[in-house]
């Protein structure tokens, strides 16, 4: 009998996760593959992004960007040999298109991907909301080449202001959400270290966070915000919110607040402001949702299929975070083989709340779950505990540990 061919695309937290959980319920069924389809080459842990972004600015080089990617980053080639795996296979390629009817998996380069059951784990993607010049000037922060080229901008600058070339910098950061907020304090942070090291005079560098809402990390309590308001004005950020990007030039940015509109400098804007499905989603011919998400059932199953599935920011049914998607991970393998075992399928449940750290510059942050908050010293050490606990899911326990390692002693030289 032929193996049950499990094609997953996207590997990222939710595509990473429901591969590791049916290699460990695929015993309960004869045979099965399972393939997992990606376009890099390797599992990015996106919550430390920021990190790379702003780690290790006065250096550069080959070392200094392995040092970095070696904190986040593990590499799908090797990831079979390191965890055992008898079931899984990697293949990098680009999913252009879905051929139901022959149950195959299109990519750019390379044959098509037979699929008997296939999951949809594909993440969102930047979303610019049609402001003018956003897409051409701005500096996104999703994936680690994005990081880099930010992180080669900011230390172009360092470099020509000791050459006395370039006399100062104005950063800005839109979309005051938890990446915004946390890469605005992690640069402020940077640079007002070099401030008291003597390295820069204060008036050689701004921060901004832009938010075009009444509040910073809206989706969190009057509390938490005001913490967070605090640590950034402790570290030389300005907030502004009400106040909308209007358009972006390559060296200035024109804002609206209060009904006035002003063109001020912006030498580095890095935009976080939103995200939305990634665009192969709305071209694979399944039901979507209001907002180009896919329809899926209570069964993580797309509507109307029977061997279709999504998770993660697929879909609308949790939050965009990394956790939601490891949490439904679990529920859709279970349901895959119970797919194949011709049993009934479980029902996805979605908390209440979820818990949420905020690293706002320097080994403090901001830790919230439920009405409980918790801040500083303690919130940045729940998050390195955090780190180590996905580590120690996705690998084994010396891989873990030395890929955790690596990151904590590379990223505390940020702080």
């Amino acid at each position: 009998m032929s193996a049950h061919r499990i094609v997953i695309l996207g590997g990222g937290f939710g595509g990473l996760l429901t591969a590791l959980e049916l290699e460990r319920r695929c015993g309960r069924v004869e045979e099965c593959a399972v393939t997992l389809i990606d376009r890099a080459s390797e599992h990015l842990y996106t919550p430390l992004l920021y990190e790379v972004a702003s780690g290790f600015l006065q250096k550069t080089g080959r070392v200094c960007r392995g040092e970095l990617k070696g904190g986040v980053c593990v590499s799908f080639e090797q990831y079979r040999e390191i965890i055992g795996s008898r079931h899984i296979r990697f293949v990098r390629g680009e999913v252009v298109g879905l051929d139901r009817q022959a149950k195959q998996v299109l990519l750019k380069d390379g044959e098509p991907v037979i699929y008997d059951d296939l999951v949809i784990a594909i993440g969102a993607q930047t979303n610019y909301y049609g402001i003018k010049g956003l897409t051409e000037h701005a500096f996104p922060m999703k994936t680690l080449p994005e990081a880099y080229k930010l992180r080669a901008r900011v230390h172009e600058f360092l470099e020509r202001y000791r050459d006395g070339v370039e006399q100062n910098i104005d950063i800005v950061v839109g979309g005051a959400g938890a990446t915004g907020t946390e890469l605005a304090g992690e640069l402020g942070n940077f640079f007002s270290r070099l401030t008291r090291e003597k390295a820069l005079v204060k008036t050689a560098w701004s921060v901004r966070l832009i938010e075009a809402g009444p509040e910073i990390l809206s989706a969190f309590t009057p509390g938490v915000r005001q913490l967070a308001r605090e640590r950034l004005a402790v570290l030389g950020v300005t907030v502004l919110t009400d106040t909308k990007i209007e358009e972006l030039k390559e060296k200035t940015i024109t804002l609206t607040a209060q009904g006035k509109r002003e063109e001020t400098e912006a030498d580095v804007t890095v935009w976080c402001g939103g995200i939305q499905p990634n665009a192969i989603i709305s071209t694979l011919g399944l039901p979507l949702g209001p907002k180009g998400h896919l329809d899926i059932d209570a069964f993580l199953r797309v509507k109307g299929e029977e061997e279709i599935f999504a998770l993660g920011d697929a879909t609308a049914v949790a939050p965009p975070l990394a956790q939601a998607a490891i949490a439904q991970a679990a529920t859709l393998a279970e349901n895959l083989i119970r797919h194949v075992e011709q049993k009934p399928l479980s029902v996805w449940k979605t908390k209440k709340t979820w818990p949420a750290i905020i690293p706002i510059g320097g080994r403090w942050a901001i830790f919230t779950i439920g009405a409980f908050v918790a801040h500083g010293r303690f919130g940045y050490l729940t998050r390195k505990v955090a780190d180590a606990r996905y580590l120690f899911r996705i690998l084994p326990f010396k891989e873990a540990w030395q890929v955790w390692f690596k990151g904590a002693k590379t990223y505390l030289s940020n702080d």
